[in-house]
């Protein structure tokens, strides 16, 4: 699928909404290959954890920099 973006004078594109949805990410790898620029999808870890329900990220996140913590003082 080929489709037509503009740039403004401050380097942003938009994507077209098409696009956005078909990916459902805010997020890319942008990568250049000799004439040419690609985009690659990237999912967020919440994104990534979100499809386990039983996962609890906030709890996860917290016992990590306790744990930083803990084997900063060691």
């Amino acid at each position: 699928m080929d489709i037509f973006v503009n740039m403004d004078e401050n380097g942003r594109m938009t994507l077209p909404s098409k696009v956005r949805k078909k990916y459902g990410t805010r997020r890319f790898i942008l990568r250049t290959k000799e004439k040419e620029v690609i985009l690659k999808p990237v999912m967020s870890v919440e994104d990534l954890f979100g499809s386990l329900p039983d996962l609890d990220i906030d709890r996860m996140k917290k016992e990590h920099i306790r744990e930083v913590k803990d084997e900063a003082n060691d």
